[in-house]
């Protein structure tokens, strides 16, 4: 894994302001991840804390994605709004033939 390629990434998926307050928060980790985190610390010239911070804020963004989409779909069916499994398959047989045969779309 190129840890300096997975630094970048991880950097410009943060949205948060360097500057912005912060809070300490202990957590236990594996000896071996700790080690990881160091050494790419040390090959980024970046603290190991900023490195989790970041770390942390990705998972976490990601993780309420998921939850929110998950709350949304539920709040649809809810409310009655979905479609059979035979409907939903039919369609997504429609989007797969039509990307695999590379023609626009079909509304």
């Amino acid at each position: 894994m190129n840890y300096s390629l997975c630094c970048i990434i991880l950097m410009r998926m943060t949205t948060r302001e360097p500057t912005a307050p912060s809070e300490i928060l202990s957590i236990r980790i594996a000896t071996d991840l700790k080690a990881d985190l160091g050494r790419l610390a040390q090959a980024t010239k970046r603290t190991k804390s900023i490195l989790a911070a970041e770390a942390v804020e990705v998972y976490v963004a990601r993780e309420l994605d998921i939850v929110d989409g998950t709350e949304r779909g539920l709040a649809d069916m809810w409310a009655g709004r979905v479609v059979s499994h035979d409907q939903a398959a039919a369609e997504m047989r429609q989007m797969i033939d039509v990307a695999k045969s590379g023609t626009p779309e079909i509304s």
